[in-house]
């Protein structure tokens, strides 16, 4: 059950009319007896959360955590008698065969859990705008909507990861067309795991939205082939604004390695603690410079404002 701010404001928009209360469906699984784990997305600003069990009746649920960076929620209910599901051993393969289940939303009183298989199509897929860091697993699955926060499975049973969406005005979208979902893998879910039973302690951030360094960017910005990321946004007051980085700077190496993508740099980033320092190489035109950056403690809503915030916000780019 979602408050009037987080349901109303797209149908007010749309329809002229408020929506008091609303109600979104999604799905969730066991992780150790007792616990389950679902998307944060299907959460937030949620007043009031019950798992419904496939046996029949309900339990309210308490949020032990959410993890919002990579949209993972904990959740506790007296339900003992749901078993956890088993990581599967090794690693994801593209070709492996899996299996996304849940309850699809428009079939609130179905008592059985729906399955729809297909294979694994595709590895550390990004760039959907769902959860701020993006490391998905991408599988040739039309998921239904009510799947997200379900569980996607191999063949044998273990668990690959979970499914994902984009919740907009009660609307779930499983990826960027039909016939694909998008998975958090199994990895990514542990990560937030530990630093959700770790009391969810400050993480570092550094204060940049970058982007993959497309050709029209390289010769924009003056960069060379070798940068494969680019500064697209410096929020103010930012670790990056202190330490001079601006938008148009590529992204060269990161404490010596080479950054090939934006998640190597968040994986760092999670081990990193307020305070470290992190020495970045960026090349600004023909000119390369190595820049130390103090992290901060990421705040809870970075701001921008005036025509950043459309850009960021909207995506709208402003031109003369």
């Amino acid at each position: 059950m979602h408050d009037q701010e987080l349901t109303s404001l797209y149908t007010s928009f749309v329809y002229g009319s408020h929506v008091q209360v609303d109600s979104i469906v999604g799905s969730a699984f066991a992780i150790t007896r007792g616990e389950f784990v679902t998307d944060a997305g299907l959460i937030s600003g949620a007043k009031e959360i019950s798992l419904r069990p496939v046996s029949g009746g309900s339990a309210p649920a308490k949020v032990l955590g959410v993890d919002p960076l990579i949209g993972v929620a904990l959740l506790a209910a007296d339900l003992p008698e749901i078993p956890p599901l088993i990581e599967r051993t090794g690693a994801a393969r593209t070709g492996d065969g899996v299996s996304a289940l849940g309850f699809p939303s428009g079939r609130q009183t179905a008592r059985a859990v729906i399955r729809e298989t297909g294979i694994l199509s595709g590895l550390h897929r990004g760039g959907a705008g769902i959860h701020p860091i993006e490391d998905y697993l991408q599988i040739d699955v039309a998921i239904p909507s009510g799947f997200a926060g379900g569980p996607v499975v191999d063949t044998g049973g273990g668990l690959v990861g979970m499914s994902t969406a984009s919740i907009f005005a009660g609307m779930e979208t499983m990826g960027p067309q039909v016939g694909i979902g998008l998975v958090i893998p199994t990895a990514w879910i542990d990560r937030a795991m530990t630093w959700v039973r770790g009391w969810s302690p400050p993480r570092p951030w550094i204060g940049i939205r970058a982007v993959a360094a497309e050709p029209v960017d390289l010769k924009t910005y003056g960069l060379g082939p070798e940068v494969r990321l680019i500064i697209d946004q410096v929020f103010p007051g930012s670790p990056a604004e202190k330490a001079g980085l601006g938008r148009g700077d590529g992204l060269v190496r990161a404490h010596g390695e080479t950054i090939p993508a934006i998640t190597p740099l968040q994986e760092w980033l999670l081990r990193a603690r307020p305070g470290d320092t992190l020495t970045i190489e960026t090349a600004r035109r023909e000119r390369r410079q190595s820049v130390p950056v103090v992290l901060a403690a990421r705040p809870d809503r970075p701001l921008v404002s005036g025509l950043e915030a459309i850009r960021l916000y909207g995506g709208m780019e402003i031109a003369p």
